[in-house]
């Protein structure tokens, strides 16, 4: 028996009529050919019409979740498309707020409990890879740098959460969600509870392996500097440093920026070259007097 063929009589551009003939058989068996294709093709129509019907549900769900933001991974952007406020009552969380919070987009937004949970993830695991990543980022950068051993190479590194960690503190205050209070601030400082990262460590010691000197820069006043000094020796900086600048009383009035940037410029003009500086905060890098910085991460407060 000879192979069904097929003919194909085009009636148009847009259709096609296809015969099945069989040449060897009766009109019975076209009959139960084709009873059997369509039985076949019953289960492939089923499953494609649910899949249709599942997608389109999935797609409602997930704009009602926008619109409500109830959805706990749902974007500030998103809530911009939507029309809403994009703080205003946001009971989702995601890595945009951890973004924008380190930038200081969010001025007087109040912690969800979601973000309270997310944030307190991301300080507790996020925040320690990329703090690592970045800290090898300036350990391969100093690698590459003509060390002139004349005494004058140095790098800047800030004090609060960069060369010692708050994090014991921040866990004990909701991730930065309690109201700041200064006393309560200066009482965690006096305790002396701050803790070296291992990377940012291992990064001191290798500036010191290559006779470069480190000067550590810090917004806190000049009347914490025997606890602040103490703090940073019993964490593993005990191999010396160039200097510990501190907050003088009549630098009060100046923005952490402002400070920071007048005093890396008293630097050069001492004959100081700053090879990078590693620092918190934004502000750490401004100013005239800038130099190749790199930046850990930190989205609990901001300083201008």
């Amino acid at each position: 028996m000879s192979a069904p063929s097929s003919s194909v009589t085009n009636t148009g551009p847009h259709e096609a009529t296809v015969t099945l003939l069989n040449k060897g058989g009766s009109g019975d068996s076209t009959s139960q050919h084709e009873s059997s294709v369509s039985s076949s093709s019953l289960p492939v129509k089923v499953l494609v019409s649910a899949s249709f019907i599942i997608g389109f549900l999935l797609s409602l769900a997930v704009t009602e979740f926008a619109k409500t933001g109830s959805y706990p991974r749902q974007s500030i952007a998103a809530r911009y498309d939507y029309g809403l406020n994009p703080y205003e009552g946001l009971t989702g969380c995601d890595e945009s707020f951890i973004m924008n919070a380190e930038v200081n987009n969010l001025p007087g937004f109040k912690i969800s409990p979601e973000c309270k949970y997310q944030l307190a993830g991301y300080m507790e695991h996020g925040a320690g890879i990329d703090f690592v990543g970045g800290m090898a980022g300036a350990s391969d950068y100093l690698k590459t740098l003509e060390i002139r051993g004349d005494g004058l190479d140095v790098v800047v590194i800030g004090v609060d959460d960069t060369a010692l960690s708050n994090l014991d503190f921040f866990r004990n205050h909701s991730y930065g969600g309690d109201e700041y209070s200064e006393a309560v601030w200066n009482e965690w400082i006096y305790k002396k509870g701050g803790k070296s990262h291992p990377k940012l460590l291992e990064l001191y010691n290798q500036i010191t392996d290559a006779k470069v000197g480190v000067i550590f820069l810090s917004w806190r006043p000049e009347s914490q500097r025997d606890v602040t000094a103490e703090n940073l020796i019993s964490e593993g900086y005990n191999r010396g440093w160039e200097d510990l600048i501190l907050r003088s009383s009549e630098e009060n009035a100046l923005t952490n920026g402002e400070f920071k940037s007048q005093r890396r410029a008293e630097l050069m003009v001492k004959g100081y070259r700053i090879l990078f500086t590693v620092g918190d905060q934004w502000s750490d890098f401004s100013g005239p007097a800038k130099s190749r910085f790199f930046k850990v991460p930190n989205p609990m407060y901001y300083r201008y």
